[in-house]
Parts: C-alpha cells; structure tokens; sequence
C-alpha cells in the first residue's frame, strides 16, 4: 500500500522542523484536528520508515553524524569550564557589552537541532507534545555567565572526568 499525496506532503512538511502539528496545518488540517492528525501520521509506520529514510539521506549529505554532535557538545562545555577563558570572556575585552562573547547557549542549542534530526535525544512525539524544557530555557536565559557555567560543570562533571 503505497502512501497517499497528503501524507507525502506531510513527510516533507515534518522535515521542515520535525513538528507533526505544523507540518498537519501545513498540508491542510484545520487547526483543531493538527495535533491529532500530525500524531496519528507518525503513529503510521509507513511514514515514520519514509521519514527515517530522509533524515538518514540528510545526514549523510550533510557528514553529520551522532559522534559530530557530541563532540561538539564536551567541545563546548570544555571551552566554558576553561577558567582562563571564563575569566577573560567576564572579565576580559570580550566580556558582556564589549564585543563578541562566547555563546555557549547558542552552540548547544544548535546541537540540540542537530541531535533530535538524528533521533539522539526523545520520543518526537513526545518532544512534540510537551518538552518540558520551557521553564529550563527561561530560567537558563536570566542566568549569568557564572550560574551557567556552575550549572553546567555540575551537570557534566562525571562526563568530563570520564574523558580523560
């Protein structure tokens, strides 16, 4: 049984941000009935196999892979918990207000992005529904350097001393 045009479109709509409620309202859906259908779509394992099938062509156009994104990630938490360049990035020319500044924030979300179009991190569907990280991103914006590189040298620190 092969897959209906608005299903097709569907798949193409998901990759655009692997949100199956857009990608519904996208193709059609009233807002009303998007959640559902985007839902009951990848309940469907012909979809979910076409939509595999596309992230891993994606993946290797693009040489990404799950070890790129991790190395990124200890890369950066690395980079943040140096305290020479902690200390020049608060203190130094580049601190607050004073040129560029080391975005840590905006390195791993962009691995973040990275991550869930290679499956690493939830349930999409789920991811979809309810991420539950609203209240950790809000609370991560009004961070200061130093909070966030506290919290995050706690987080990571059995990783980092794993490393070695």
């Amino acid at each position: 049984m092969s897959l209906t045009d608005e299903q097709q479109r569907f798949i193409e709509e998901y990759l655009v941000d692997l949100n199956a409620t857009q990608a519904a309202l996208r193709v059609g859906c009233s807002s009303e009935k998007a959640s559902a259908v985007g839902y009951e779509y990848l309940k469907n394992w012909r979809i979910t196999d076409k939509i595999s099938e596309a992230i891993q062509s994606r993946v290797k156009r693009v040489a990404v892979s799950q070890d790129y994104v991790i190395e990124k990630i200890v890369d950066t938490i690395e980079r943040g918990l140096s305290s020479q360049e902690f200390e020049e990035l608060t203190n130094g020319p580049l601190a607050r207000g004073k040129g560029r500044k080391f975005d840590a924030a905006g390195i791993l979300k962009a691995c973040e992005l990275l991550g869930k179009h290679l499956g690493m991190f939830q349930n999409k569907v789920a991811d979809e529904h309810n991420d539950g990280l609203g209240e950790k991103r809000k609370r991560a914006e009004n961070e200061t350097d130093e909070e966030l590189a506290a919290r995050i040298k706690e987080t990571f620190k059995g990783l980092l001393s794993n490393s070695d």
